[in-house]
């Protein structure tokens, strides 16, 4: 079912359709179709179209793709606008762990449709570009408690740290002490994946972190410090003290990303 995110600018409309697929267990993939439609006033731009192509351009240049994990790429065709590839690289190392799972469903395809309608003669790429930056921005903060293991960057964070510690303790803790026997690799791996699910959900997500921020001034300092820095491995110990920007499309204007 599709779903909205709906901005008003005095007399121009934006808004943002969204509609996923999702399939499994068998055989779950690691990398998602992505295609967005954008419609002015009615008239659905081909991708050949400036405006497309800028759009496209934006999305592959920007850094928050890499920062969920994501390779991305133009390879993908269709008859959207923008069509991309969006390549998870965190479980490329685990494929063999997934064989045993019968509980881990794939997003097999995001379909966006972007419309923009003025009563205006004339469009400004400018105002197109922002308001569609705000609507995936929104978007993005959905999606990240929809499907965390795809696009949290907290949660993916915490499973790239945590995953294979995880592993190995509930692999112990199932396997017999003594006697013939072999631990069910699929319950291990849903209780690992529903342990860190939790953690996810409740603790380490953007929501709760802006939460966490609005009540500690400390933490607040140390969230807008993480930006104006590189990252270091070392921020990895301390997830919950770093701040992600969520610029989803690249805007040249910006100093850094």
């Amino acid at each position: 079912m599709s779903k909205q995110i709906c901005l008003q600018e005095f007399d121009d409309t934006f808004t943002l359709s969204y509609s996923e697929k999702t399939k499994g267990p068998e055989n779950p993939e690691f990398f998602i179709p992505f295609t967005l439609d954008i419609i002015i006033n009615g008239h659905k731009l081909d991708s050949s179209n400036h405006c497309s192509e800028r759009i496209s351009a934006a999305l592959l240049k920007s850094s928050f793709w890499k920062q969920i994990f994501f390779e991305i790429d133009t390879s993908a065709t269709s008859n959207s606008s923008v069509s991309l590839h969006l390549k998870c690289n965190l479980f490329s190392d685990i494929l063999g762990d997934f064989k045993h799972a019968n509980n881990v469903a794939s997003i097999e395809c995001l379909h966006l449709v972007y419309r923009y309608d003025t009563p205006c003669p004339s469009v400004y790429y400018s105002c197109l570009f922002n308001n569609l930056q705000y609507s995936l921005t929104s978007l993005m903060l959905h999606l990240e408690a929809e499907y965390p293991f795809a696009f949290s960057f907290y949660g993916k964070h915490l499973f790239e740290i945590n995953y294979h510690s995880l592993l190995r303790i509930f692999t112990e803790l199932s396997t017999p002490l003594q006697g013939p026997g072999e631990p069910d690799r699929a319950e291990i791996l849903r209780m690992v994946l529903e342990k860190l699910r939790y953690f996810m959900l409740t603790k380490y997500n953007t929501v709760e972190l802006m939460k966490e921020c609005a009540k500690s001034s400390y933490r607040l300092q140390q969230c807008r410090n993480s930006i104006k820095r590189p990252r270091e491995l070392e921020d990895k110990r301390l997830l919950r003290n770093i701040a992600l920007v969520y610029r989803v499309l690249h805007d040249p204007i910006q100093k850094s990303e």
